[in-house]
């Protein structure tokens, strides 16, 4: 019984909410260059965690805002 509880203990969905990362996606509908930002402090009204989301035409500036999270501390996911 003990095996068990300690396995489910470590599948906490909020354990990791205040990790800084980020996701890039693209061709999403029109756009060219996404990026999906989750700054660790927003979320839902639920509990859920919260990723806002840039959209760039310009690849220069897509892969300028990439660096400047990663400076920033943010992880890729």
């Amino acid at each position: 019984m003990t095996k068990f509880k300690e396995l489910f203990e470590n599948l906490d969905p909020f354990k990791d909410t205040d990790k800084k990362e980020f996701y890039t996606r693209g061709n999403v509908g029109s756009s060219k260059y996404t990026i999906n930002v989750k700054d660790g402090k927003k979320t839902h009204p639920d509990g859920s965690e919260f990723f806002g989301i840039e959209i760039f035409k310009n690849k220069k500036k897509y892969e300028a805002r990439i660096k400047e999270l990663i400076n920033q501390g943010y992880k890729e996911r």
